[in-house]
């Protein structure tokens, strides 16, 4: 989702043409400001669904151009859970690789439902085992059903849009008073 920011008020255009530089200035600061709330509330939000953080980490700022800020989760898996995916949406079937679910289950005590026994014993033999059953079992599972959405790009953006436009009004209006001073 993309929101734009449009200058078109008469003092602020005048003070543009006065003095880009300072213009400039303040306008990205008021951006940057606003594209760092963006992020800190697209982290809470992703963090609501991420087992171990790194879709909330993935999140990231990237400036494409001046007066250009890009919010966006860099983890490979975030359309996923952004979009859903097979079935549950109304998608075609996919089976997913076991071998990456597997260390997701692997390190999450939580999905696991047992802590480790100690390397190299039978009994952890068996709990690799169970794991690689699990695997398998989740992926067939997300085969047949699919996996729900849970946006949290698309709601941060709805949530952002008047923040947004009230940082840039502020940052416009500072670099009025600037340039007029």
């Amino acid at each position: 989702m993309k929101i734009a920011y449009i200058l078109d008020d008469k003092a602020a255009l005048a003070a543009l043409a006065r003095a880009p530089e300072v213009m400039t200035r303040n306008l990205e600061d008021g951006l940057d400001r606003a594209a760092h709330e963006a992020e800190d509330e697209m982290r809470i939000a992703a963090s609501e669904h991420d087992v171990f953080g790194r879709l909330k980490e993935s999140v990231e700022i990237r400036q494409d151009a001046p007066l250009n800020r890009f919010i966006t989760p860099t983890a490979n898996y975030a359309s996923y859970v952004e979009d859903g995916t097979g079935p549950a949406v109304g998608r075609a079937r996919y089976f997913p690789n076991p071998d990456k679910l597997r260390d997701f289950i692997q390190q999450s005590p939580a999905v696991r439902g047992f802590g480790w026994a100690k390397a190299g014993s039978a009994k952890r033999g068996g709990q690799e085992l169970e794991v690689w059953f699990r695997s398998r079992a989740l992926a067939r599972s997300i085969y047949m059903k699919g996996t729900q959405p849970h946006p949290f790009v698309a709601p941060t953006a709805v949530k952002m849009r008047s923040r947004f436009f009230a940082l840039m009004g502020d940052a416009a209006q500072r670099g009025v008073n600037e340039v007029m001073a």
